[in-house]
């Protein structure tokens, strides 16, 4: 399932922040933007300096990853990975921030031309990733069947067509067959199909038709009744 929550780099790979392009009042988050991938605080950390500064979680991460202490990067006082902290007075903040949908939000920004909004949702930030993993109709996920990636909104509708789905047979043979296999398993091998037969031309279940050819057929083959005097003839029951 993809949920596109992070911003973007110029060369395609995913920030730490979100995009202050999903609050709904963007004035009231132009302070609160980490200094290392210049977007808003997700998952805000103080580092340990002095002064309190604050970077998202990922960010410290990555920074501290070649070197557990190192100059914080905006007063360059020296400061220790063991140090940095969650700081839940900003997180708390942040999460009471009204926001639109991410997803939609995307799609806007990377369009050429109008963009139907398909989902109006706004919310507190607290609620967005709930909003994005479990409602929001524009996450790709992915068919149980076939792994293709469809749009939550639409997966209903293609898992009713997938034609890696299996289905019961519609003539009720009790086999369930992928969907696009189904024609081709009523067509040669389905118990329920009804075929003609070739002498009588009557219509007879293919599970039936050894039976009725053999015994039940009008225009099957069965020896004279003289046949015990010697007559060799085959002659039709009807």
């Amino acid at each position: 399932m993809s949920t596109a929550l992070l911003s973007d780099t110029n060369d395609g790979s995913k920030k730490s922040g979100y995009d202050v392009g999903i609050f709904v009042d963007q004035n009231c988050v132009s302070d609160h933007k980490c200094a290392i991938c210049q977007c808003v605080f997700n998952e805000p950390m103080s580092i340990g300096c002095d002064m309190g500064h604050v970077f998202c979680k990922q960010c410290l991460a990555d920074f501290f990853k070649d070197n557990d202490s190192k100059p914080c990067p905006l007063d360059q006082q020296l400061v220790n990975k063991k140090n940095v902290s969650p700081n839940k007075y900003v997180e708390r903040w942040m999460g009471s921030l009204q926001v639109v949908c991410p997803l939609q939000y995307e799609k806007t920004v990377n369009a050429t031309s109008n963009v139907k909004v398909e989902c109006d949702w706004k919310g507190c930030l607290s609620d967005m990733r709930t909003h994005t993993r479990e409602q929001c109709g524009l996450v790709l996920m992915r068919c149980e069947f076939c792994s293709e990636d469809k749009q939550r909104k639409d997966m209903d509708e293609h898992v009713e067509m997938c034609g890696e789905r299996q289905i019961p047979c519609p003539l009720h043979c009790s086999q369930s067959v992928k969907r696009r296999l189904m024609d081709a398993h009523i067509d040669i091998e389905c118990s329920m199909k009804l075929l003609n037969c070739d002498d009588c031309k009557e219509s007879v279940l293919r599970k039936d038709m050894t039976h009725h050819q053999s015994t039940v057929c009008s225009e099957r083959l069965c020896r004279c009744t003289y046949a015990h005097y010697g007559c060799p003839a085959m002659v039709k029951t009807k």
